[in-house]
């Protein structure tokens, strides 16, 4: 992760749970997430492909971004963050995997009930 990411991820932060301002945080975090997006295309173009770790960093900021829209009441974008997610998180090779999966299906389903 970047430093402009990482810096990015920390205002979000600030808005979302100091200032109550998810608008602002949601600029924020889109910030974040395309130097993130940028940091996993470089890995995708090299010989390896993405390697686990730069797919668990993109899934958990794609999770980010879908608390953010749910936030804002706009479902639709955080399905399709939601779910991008949870393929990312089958991709990976972590320990914890199955409890982020198991997360996101959560909030998929709690979306559902809306």
């Amino acid at each position: 992760m970047t430093v402009e990411a990482t810096l990015c991820g920390r205002v979000a932060l600030m808005y979302l749970e100091h200032i109550e301002n998810s608008d602002a945080a949601l600029k924020y975090k889109l910030i974040q997430h395309e130097k993130e997006l940028n940091i996993y295309k470089t890995a995708a173009d090299t010989n390896e492909g993405p390697s686990a770790f730069a797919k668990r960093i993109l899934a958990i900021s794609h999770e980010e971004l879908a608390d953010v829209y749910i936030k804002l009441h706009q479902y639709e974008q955080a399905c399709t963050h939601l779910i991008t997610a949870k393929t990312l998180y089958m991709e990976s090779n972590f320990q914890q995997k199955n409890q982020q999966i198991q997360a996101v299906e959560e909030k998929l389903t709690s979306i559902d009930a809306l």
